[in-house]
């Protein structure tokens, strides 16, 4: 199990206020939670009520957006230790913000380097942010966009877009130096590719529709099926990472005993779980999984299946963590817990 999930780095970006308490390291006793020492706990400068938070990468950077008073926009989030950094007129739209009719954020990578898709001036397009106004990737006129994944470390993006005109769906790709070209194109109303994630090595996880079957996929260079049905193991595509495995999230609601699995091309593997509400989020490149169930957040590590509560023995230190969103390669988890009485957004260390 593997996965990369990351964020970005703030050098030019526009500093906010932190919330109280912001940046606060806390060291917390382990107890008797695997791999011994302590843990540190980091109240992170921004609110749940109002920030949405969905990717820490190794740095301990997390990224995520803001919501505005307009549906249709989302302002890209970062924080980076005690400080915030929220999209301005300055440092991400370059004078044109009122033109912007959608913002949409996907996600960002180890470099620092976020991504989505917007229109501004009725022009469709992805974008990349690094903390300078956004350069902006545009799709052929007329066609708009589904979902971004990426980018990827070397800076490649994807996009699922729609042809009205063709009633074509096709998946594009954009390389670092701005090249375009497209990877899948299919016609027909029961038939296309939802994308998931883009790995940090640039690989592209997708879940093809063709008729009723929803088939996830892998594009390398060529795209793999993965040896799963979605509607039969009533579970979604949620992260892919750099080694070709796809993390597998249950629905629910669908009756039944719907589970997570870790998908490869080789092979099909079942997810331990605390209770059958656990649902999982996220995947690092150790093959770590975090997630929550009903019972409170948790981490998969060597198979084993651990309550973030009691593995960072954190309720010593006035924490209740309450969801786990995020794991990166220092083994360190992104989640929303209760601080002092207070909902907070935590970076959690496990070792």
């Amino acid at each position: 199990m593997r996965t990369l999930f990351v964020c970005l780095g703030t050098a030019a970006l526009l500093s906010v206020a932190a919330c109280g308490g912001g940046g606060t390291a806390i060291n917390v006793s382990a107890g008797n939670a695997a791999g011994g020492g302590s843990r540190t706990i980091v109240a992170l400068p921004a609110s749940p009520a109002t920030d949405t938070l969905n990717r820490l990468n190794d740095r301990g950077h997390a990224s995520g957006f803001q919501p505005t008073a307009d549906p249709a926009i989302d302002l890209p989030l970062t924080v980076s230790g005690a400080n915030a950094a929220l999209a301005s007129d300055a440092n991400f739209f370059g004078g044109d913000r009122p033109d912007w009719r959608l913002l949409r954020t996907a996600s960002s990578n180890g470099e620092g380097v976020m991504a989505g898709h917007g229109i501004a001036g009725g022009v469709a397009f992805a974008w990349l942010w690094n903390g300078t106004p956004a350069s902006r990737r545009e799709v052929p006129a007329g066609y708009s966009i589904g979902a971004v994944a990426g980018p990827s470390d070397s800076g490649s993006l994807a996009a699922s877009v729609f042809d009205p005109a063709t009633e074509a769906q096709e998946v594009l790709l954009w390389q670092a130096n701005g090249s375009r070209s497209s990877i899948f194109r299919v016609t027909g109303v029961k038939a296309g590719m939802s994308l998931f994630g883009m790995a940090s090595n640039g690989w592209i996880g997708g879940v093809e529709r063709d008729g009723i079957l929803l088939t996830p996929k892998i594009y390398d260079g060529s795209w793999r099926a993965l040896p799963i049905d979605v509607i039969e193991c009533q579970c979604d595509a949620v992260a892919l990472n750099a080694r070709g495995q796809v993390l597998m999230t249950p629905r629910g609601g669908l009756g039944g005993d719907p589970r997570g699995y870790l998908v490869s091309t080789r092979g099909v593997t079942l997810l331990p779980r605390p209770d059958p509400g656990a649902r999982y989020a996220g995947l690092n490149d150790l093959g770590d999984v975090v997630g929550t169930a009903d019972s409170g957040p948790f981490v998969i590590i060597d198979g084993i299946v651990q309550d973030l509560n009691a593995y960072a023995g954190s309720a010593s230190a006035g924490w209740r963590l309450r969801t786990a969103v995020s794991i990166n390669n220092q083994r360190q988890v992104l989640g929303i817990g209760d601080w002092q009485g207070q909902s907070r957004w935590y970076r959690l260390a496990l070792r």
